[in-house]
Formats: C-alpha cells, structure tokens, sequence
C-alpha cells in the first residue's frame, strides 16, 4: 500500500506519488496519537543522524510552547533541516461535505488574498490539497516543477503568482470523523519527496495535540468583557469579544485570526452588533462602547 502520497486527478491536476510502501507502523486509522518511533529499520535511512536529533528537539518544543505565537515563530525554527517552509496555516476545524469550516485557526505568513479565495463567500475553505487529503488521509505534497499540474486553474494561478512554490498538508481526524486538525506548509526551498511526508506524518500527531492545547488555553484566557451597552442591546459573549478588538484598532482579518473564525463570520456579527445597537457602522459602535472594560 502507498501511503506516503497519493496520486490525486481533478481536472488538469497532476499530484505526483513519491514514495514506495510505508512499514506497517505507520498504517495507523486516522486521528491515532500514537507517534511512529524513529528506532533502527524503520525508514530512519531517510534522516540523518542530525535530523533525527532536531527531530527530537521538535518533539520537546512541541511540548512545552505556552503561547501561539511562540508556536507559529519556533516551530518554523525547530524544523528547519526537517521542513524548511516558509509560511504555514494550521488548525481545528469541522469536517463538512464541501471542505473545512474552521474553528480555531493560526497563520504565519499565509497571503490574505490566497486564503479569501479558498473561503470564497461561506466560512467553508475548499481548498485542493485539503480535498485530496481528506479523501486519501495522508500526506498531500505538491510540487510546482512538475509538467502535468493537476490542480484547479485558478487556484493554481493564485499560488503561483503568490510564490507558494512547493506544499505539504496533513492532519489528524478525530473518531468519529466530525473534527479534524489540518497543517498545511507552503513555500518549502526544497523538492518535497519522501523525507518531507515521514516527518510530517511522524509529528503530525504531536502537532495535533499542542493544537488543541492552545486552542484550550485560547478560550479559557480570554478576557471578561464588560460593556456599558443598553441591557436591551443583548450582545452575545462573542459579539463583546469582537467588540473588544475592535476597540482596539484591529482589522476584521486580524479578529478573525485572534478568535479562531473566518472574516466573514466577523462581518456577519459587526452587522447583528450594529443592529443590537442601533448605530449604522464599526465607529459607531466602537464609540457608543467607548466604556468598554475588561474584567
């Protein structure tokens, strides 16, 4: 069975399978939180005895980061000689029929304009290499040298134009298959070949648990919002998160990104707030909450 990639056909797409049969070890359901070990005779021919020392350290960083931020900035540094990327987007989301809806999202460098495309006009990101990895559940790599392109041609045209040059995505389902983590690498400097998708499919479990550590941390921090608002306003505790950000000079994107949703979930509350409110626009709202206060 070839496990490493799939070859995946959509339309003029080309997603080339790069890697012979995976040892048993590694033919595990979907979702299992088990790491493969990287003990003697088990594809450890694939990493050198630095990488397989960095992979370590990836491990224990994994571990032991507190904070998202610290997560998008040093998992990009621990895994340097193992996948050196430049841009990632990660996290929880729903598994729905026509793609992904997100729950609890981070990016490092990811173009706005790329990740607008992929939502289009729902919540829900359609995006190739998410689909070829949710039909396969492995390793989605994608490399941009390749003659035959399977891949649709708009979406194509924006990631070239984007520079995303060579990708990598894979998650972890959960067992009953509603939820799922996603991790999807872009403009990785090297070929993705078979090292790429071991190490990736080797961390990806310890992946999926400081993800949804954070998220943890995330919703158990968030500030107690108290505003000042008519009692008849009747602002949900969302609605006074977003309004909190927005105090605060931050952009629908940047709240999105903050509270783990997508742009036009943010746009669609800042409507039912200025309704709530009666004012006709985000200043407006902002200013008539001028008292707002964290708890």
């Amino acid at each position: 069975m070839d496990c490493e990639l799939a070859t995946v056909k959509r339309g003029t797409a080309n997603v080339a399978e790069l890697c012979g049969p995976a040892p048993e070890r590694l033919l595990r359901p979907a979702g299992g939180l088990q790491a493969p070990s990287l003990r003697a005779g088990r594809r450890t021919d694939l990493l050198t005895f630095e990488q397989h020392l960095q992979f370590m350290d990836l491990i224990e960083f994994l571990a032991t980061v507190k904070t998202p931020d610290a997560f998008m900035s040093g998992l990009r540094n621990a895994m340097s000689d193992l996948l050196p990327y430049e841009t990632i987007i990660c996290g929880i989301a729903r598994m729905m029929k026509t793609g992904l809806k997100p729950d609890y999202m981070l990016q490092l460098n990811f173009p706005k304009a790329y990740l607008d495309m992929i939502r289009g006009n729902t919540d829900v990101m359609e995006s190739y290499a998410f689909q070829a990895w949710r039909t396969t559940r492995i390793p989605i790599a994608i490399n941009f040298d390749e003659p035959n392109r399977q891949w649709p041609a708009d979406m194509f045209q924006v990631a070239w134009d984007l520079d995303f040059r060579n990708l990598l995505c894979h998650g972890q389902v959960d067992i009953e298959g509603n939820f799922t983590s996603y991790f999807s690498f872009h403009r990785i400097s090297e070929r993705v070949g078979p090292k790429h998708c071991y190490v990736l499919r080797s961390v990806a479990p310890h992946l999926h648990v400081t993800l949804m550590r954070l998220r943890e941390q995330h919703e158990s921090a968030q500030p107690e919002i108290a505003i000042r608002a008519p009692i008849e306003s009747d602002l949900t505790a969302f609605q006074m998160e977003i309004l909190y950000w927005l105090q605060r000079g931050k952009t629908n994107w940047e709240i999105s990104s903050i509270l783990g949703t997508s742009v036009n979930n943010i746009k669609y509350h800042l409507k039912k707030i200025n309704t709530k409110l009666r004012v006709t626009n985000r200043v407006e709202a902002a200013l008539k909450t001028a008292d707002l206060a964290v708890g």
